[in-house]
């Protein structure tokens, strides 16, 4: 897409009449034949690579023969054989023997072994019984040697079981081999195979447009234009891959593999659902600056193994805010780049497929910008253990990193350390946390590669240590003797609290504090209170009750400021001579991602009398009440 609109006529693309529409990056296929042994085969003019085509039967995505036979339903837990990876450039399985010499010859291997801090894979150079030996030239970066997990894909002797598929890829045309899931003739079934990496494609030069409303599937979406906005879309298979050349790159070094690729500034992703991609979900991309992404729950997420995750930033000055980020190979948001704003995003469930990470995991970055990168306001919790080790971290600033404040979020079930922030570093600073169920504290690790992998010699010019921590609340396995109920996520302070008044003044992190002195932890005991998620609230109120205006005899002007949360919001006033009410405005709607003014008239009041009102705001997060104010009728 070429075209662009304006600030105050924007470009919309979206469906008609409420009808359901899907962009796809798929054709249907048809034309099957028998081939025997419930198998069925047809030709198509295209191929998107070994490791790259998808297909589809009956809307759900099936993959590709591998050995051992796939029987896991879950991608982000596939079936796959013990192995042994040796410096020699050979894998060991038992589950690759029994089969003649150079049998797995072509085939692809993939996995994930030792440090596995992503997978890896590598083409089939010849096999010999349970050996294979790969080719180094093929081999993905970085790459790990000792034992593990893997697969092999890429051959149709493969094809054994029901569910499976593979493409036979050549020019002009390609062979496609299939089995139903009861080897059925798939001519009686819609199948379809992608054939575009992108599904909507809005390139450099295209400004000021909106897709709205419509269904995504088996295509990438580009948005690398100015000021664009995908909102109220639901997005599945965006990105699909099974080989990559790097394993720690956020979109398998491919820029279709980052899911929604943002490359422009001041795009914008909302109130989307995102699912089931090879890398990331949302990446916004080095040179890109300004984006959004705000109220989408992001899941499912870097079936690769590679270094995908829900939302990966690159770039200047993003802002990520009441997202809810779940169920990843890898982390949960990597912040790469300066200067971004990560706050009230409810995360969970990282580290599927790869060791040694953090539900947010950040390293050899500079979080300085228009201020510092912060983390704050977030729900960062139920990382257990995996692969028997303690490197599941919460949230886990790596080697090198520097101006990164973590302020005010709650951190528990993690099988590592709540936040733990690794050496070199400097001015980084953790204020006000609560944690608890956490296997080790907020702290610093032992591992210090100083002076080795330097990112910037001409700064880190000695090993340094900065790391400032403030008015936590660490809990341990105690959190109901200081929380009102965290079983079901209620993070205030009880009123026996010994956190309460317990902490120092941070000038900026704690201003407006309630009582003598600012408290411990995430929540202040008797102040506004805040919740993660797309469904979630600030702590800077979203219902401000304000002075009344134009007040007469008989009449006055009531006022608020509202901030919709991106909802559709009913808005009113009650008003009346006593905290009562009894009285109220006629409702008004309001929706968006900002604050606006709201007010109404009342009249028939009497004079020289005194009202009380409050603005009342309701929407899908619940119903929000403004401070009571009063005002007095003139004589």
């Amino acid at each position: 897409m070429g075209q662009s609109g304006r600030s105050d006529a924007p470009i919309t693309i979206t469906r008609y009449h409420n009808e359901q529409v899907t962009i796809t990056g798929c054709d249907v296929v048809t034309g099957w034949n028998a081939a025997g042994g419930g198998i069925w085969r047809t030709s198509v003019p295209w191929t998107l690579g070994d490791g790259a085509n998808q297909v589809f039967v009956d809307g759900i995505a099936l993959l590709e023969a591998r050995t051992p036979t796939n029987v896991s339903t879950d991608w982000l837990n596939p079936t796959t054989a013990s192995v042994t990876v040796s410096a020699s450039n050979t894998v060991t399985s038992t589950a690759f023997g029994n089969v003649p010499n150079n049998y797995y010859a072509g085939m692809w291997f993939v996995g994930g072994v030792g440090l596995s801090w992503g997978w890896q894979c590598a083409k089939v150079a010849a096999s010999n019984g349970s050996t294979l030996t790969l080719d180094p030239t093929t081999k993905s970066r970085p790459w790990f040697t000792g034992s593990g997990k893997g697969y092999v894909f890429g051959g149709r002797a493969l094809l054994n079981a029901p569910n499976e598929w593979y493409w036979q890829s050549g020019s002009p045309t390609s062979t496609i081999s299939l089995r139903t899931s009861d080897s059925t003739d798939p001519n009686g079934h819609l199948v379809e195979a992608k054939r575009r990496v992108w599904s909507v494609d809005v390139s450099f030069g295209a400004n000021y447009i909106v897709i709205k409303g419509v269904r995504l599937r088996a295509g990438a979406v580009r948005l690398n234009g100015n000021n664009n906005v995908l909102t109220n879309c639901n997005g599945k298979y965006l990105s699909h891959f099974t080989k990559f050349s790097d394993g720690l790159s956020p979109n398998g070094d491919a820029e279709e593999g980052g899911g929604i690729s943002i490359g422009g500034n001041y795009n914008a992703v909302r109130m989307c659902e995102i699912a089931n991609t090879a890398a990331s979900g949302v990446f916004s991309s080095w040179g890109s600056h300004g984006n959004e992404i705000t109220r989408c729950n992001i899941h499912d997420i870097d079936y690769s193994g590679t270094q995908g995750c829900p939302i990966a930033l690159a770039g200047t000055g993003h802002r990520v805010t009441f997202n809810t980020c779940h169920t990843s190979g890898r982390q949960i948001i990597f912040p790469q780049g300066i200067g971004h704003d990560i706050r009230y995003n409810d995360l969970f469930n990282p580290g599927l497929m790869c060791k040694d990470l953090g539900i947010f995991h950040a390293g050899y970055q500079d979080g300085s910008g228009t201020g510092t990168t912060r983390i704050a306001y977030n729900w960062v919790h139920d990382y257990l253990r995996r692969f028997n080790t303690a490197t599941s971290q919460g949230i886990y600033l790596d080697n090198y990193n520097r101006n990164f404040t973590v302020d005010h979020n709650v951190i528990w079930n993690c099988a590592g350390f709540s936040v733990l922030v690794s050496a070199p570093a400097d001015n980084n600073r953790t204020y006000h946390n609560t944690t608890f169920n956490c296997d080790l504290a907020i702290g610093r690790g032992n591992y210090d590669p100083y002076p080795d992998d330097n990112p910037d010699r001409s700064y880190w010019t000695s090993d340094r240590y900065s790391s400032r921590v403030r008015n936590n609340l660490e809990l341990g396995t105690m959190a109901t003797s200081q929380l009102v109920d965290p079983a079901n996520r209620d993070f205030r302070l009880k009123a026996n609290s010994s956190a309460i008044d317990a902490g120092i003044v941070l000038p900026g992190f704690n201003d407006g504090y309630v009582g003598a002195a600012p408290d411990l932890g995430a929540y202040e005991y008797g102040g506004p209170s805040w919740r993660p998620g797309v469904n979630g609230w600030a702590i800077d109120a979203p219902v401000v009750t304000n002075p009344a205006t134009k007040v007469a005899s008989f009449s006055a002007t009531l006022n608020s400021k509202i901030h919709p949360l991106g909802l559709t919001t009913t808005i009113y006033f009650q008003y009346g001579t006593t905290t009562s009410y009894g009285l109220t405005t006629a409702s008004q709607s309001q929706s968006g991602n900002t604050y606006r003014n709201v007010s109404a008239n009342i009249s028939g009041l009497s004079a020289n009398t005194v009202y009380h009102f409050r603005v009342v705001a309701t929407n899908s997060s619940g119903t929000r009440y403004g401070s009571d104010r009063t005002f007095t009728t003139r004589p």
